[in-house]
């Protein structure tokens, strides 16, 4: 007996060290794999929540203070949230309640402007005060929801700067059907972003024709647009594309003149899983859902961590 169990540990012991040395070399060729996204990466700070049960979907930074916002839905029984962070690994979180009950939906991207938050809630954009967020001690209630996309339109993923919201839709062409049909020089795409003035959310003033499986859509300071896309374990693709160089279609949709964005300047390929994004100082924010208790393999890869990117 003591001879059979020193042969069973020895048997795991040994499988042990080899599962250590294949996650330590797949480690190490990830970097080979991934080479030019890990050369524009910088880590900003921990991805709060990971170990928590929160699935983190969206992103948005502060541009007047050290302030980081998260979105999550959970992988329990419980109410979605919203993390507090920032660049000292500082972190809280308020849980999300609608007409006073906990919601326990699977909320998308979030966005901050003139101190007002935006938060992607299915074909909805939630709207609530930063400072009504801030001084909140344990939850927060959704009170105020715009329909956007039109009638029958997707909330995905969200950015806003100081004069527009742009919210995007998320298609896969399987799971996630979106009914936004657009020809464009790569195909017909399904989904669309849209830009909304911020003193008037009612009628889009810009509609962009975007490609399947978007998960952040951007805009930076140097007139580019960046789009993250990602689906389950396949590679996250970022695509960035020149703002003069987006196709006019000389028509309108949903009331709004059409652009298509079917010519991007550079593909970057990345780790899987990867979600919303958002803009400050020349670099482009972004975080991943692989980390989470639900997914848990990228704890194994060092998943774990806010990230800019410099495009």
């Amino acid at each position: 007996m003591r001879r059979f169990l020193k042969g069973i540990l020895i048997t795991l012991g040994s499988i042990g060290l080899l599962g250590g040395l294949l996650i330590g070399g797949l480690n190490v060729i990830k970097f080979g794999i991934y080479h030019e996204y890990y050369s524009i990466r910088t880590n900003i700070c921990t991805n709060p929540g990971l170990n928590d049960d929160a699935i983190p979907q969206g992103i948005a930074v502060s541009q007047d203070e050290d302030l980081i916002l998260t979105s999550c839905y959970m992988k329990t029984n419980k109410p979605s949230r919203i993390y507090l962070t920032n660049t000292k690994n500082e972190s809280r979180y308020v849980s999300l309640y609608q007409d006073d009950k906990e919601f326990k939906g699977h909320v998308g991207g979030i966005g901050i402007s003139n101190n007002l938050v935006f938060l992607a809630n299915g074909g909805y954009v939630s709207i609530f005060d930063l400072n009504y967020l801030k001084n909140a001690t344990s939850r927060i209630d959704l009170t105020i929801k715009v329909k956007v996309n039109g009638e029958d339109g997707v909330a995905s993923c969200v950015f806003a700067n100081s004069k527009y919201l742009f919210v995007a839709e998320f298609h896969d062409g399987k799971n996630y059907i979106t009914n936004h049909p657009i020809e464009t020089n790569d195909g017909t795409y399904h989904a669309i972003c849209s830009q909304y003035k911020l003193t008037d959310l009612s009628t889009p003033y810009r509609v962009y024709s975007i490609r399947n499986k978007v998960q952040g859509f951007c805009f930076t300071d140097d007139g580019r647009i960046v789009l993250s896309t990602s689906y389950g374990l396949a590679d996250s693709i970022y695509y960035v594309y020149n703002q003069d160089k987006i196709v006019d279609s000389k028509e309108t949709y949903l009331g709004a003149p059409l652009y298509k964005l079917d010519s991007y300047s550079k593909k970057v390929k990345g780790p899987a899983m990867s979600e919303d994004l958002d803009y400050k100082d020349g670099k482009v924010y972004t975080l991943t859902e692989s980390a989470s208790n639900k997914y848990i393999f990228g704890k194994l890869f060092n998943a774990t961590k806010i990230v800019g990117l410099t495009f």
